[in-house]
């Protein structure tokens, strides 16, 4: 009785995992762009440049991927990539500098040397904006916590807890020393001459409330003297603000 003779099937190829690298540079300058947050689906892969624009995923199971890259005072953009076995993919992404929406008005986002947002004084002024909290709300990747209408406001930038962001009036912390966070809603919007945002991890530079960016604003010297508005919220809240 002959016996059922059991042939191998076909070998399965082992996979490896890839990698993805590449850097990201400002389409009009040529510049290489840092904090650049880079994500990566399916499987929500996250990083963000360095310093010299450049990045780098290792781990990604071969296969077809839409990258996303965004960054303070840009357009989003997205590419499909191919990862391979075991291959290295490498990409070279352009960020444009976009116009942004101000309440009301279209400013463009200057980009400091930095790489943040800056907002002059005439936008702030032409956004109608009360407090430097109000001003900053337009930012892309800032928001502005506030528990009540005329109450103490926080920031958060990219999803940052508010004691990681360092503010600055004239290069003195608004920060206060035991929450750590810094309230905007003390700093009169029409006493500013400009505000930037410079987002990502700075300690090195700032120190260590900086781990999520930094808030620069700078008064200033010319500001109107004296302004009065009023204001009204929900549940029958009514407001006056007198400032100067």
């Amino acid at each position: 009785m002959l016996g059922a003779l059991a042939l191998p099937g076909p070998a399965t190829a082992i996979q490896w995992p890839g990698e993805l690298s590449g850097r990201v540079v400002d389409s009009l300058t040529r510049t290489t762009l840092g904090a650049v947050e880079v994500l990566v689906e399916p499987g929500s892969w996250r990083t963000s440049t360095d310093a010299s624009g450049s990045l780098l995923l290792r781990g990604l199971e071969p296969g077809s991927y839409r990258v996303s890259f965004s960054r303070l005072g840009y357009g989003r953009s997205y590419r499909d990539v191919e990862v391979r076995n075991g291959n290295v993919t490498r990409v070279t992404v352009e960020l444009t500098p976009v116009a942004f929406e101000l309440v009301g008005i279209t400013a463009t986002a200057a980009v400091a040397a930095s790489g943040g947002v800056v907002l002059s004084r005439a936008a702030i002024v032409a956004s109608g904006a009360r407090t430097a909290g109000d001003a900053l709300r337009a930012v892309p990747g800032v928001v502005i916590q506030e528990q009540t209408r005329g109450g103490p406001q926080s920031v958060s930038v990219r999803g940052s807890n508010p004691d990681a962001v360092l503010v600055l009036l004239d290069g003195i912390p608004l920060n206060d020393p035991i929450t750590g966070e810094a309230d905007l809603s003390s700093v009169s919007a029409r006493s500013l001459m400009s505000a930037t945002v410079l987002p990502g991890a700075l300690s090195v530079r700032f120190g260590p409330r900086a781990a999520a960016g930094v808030i620069l604003l700078e008064s200033s010297a010319d500001s109107d003297p004296w302004y009065l508005s009023a204001w009204a919220g929900s549940l029958g809240q009514l407001g006056l603000d007198v400032g100067g």
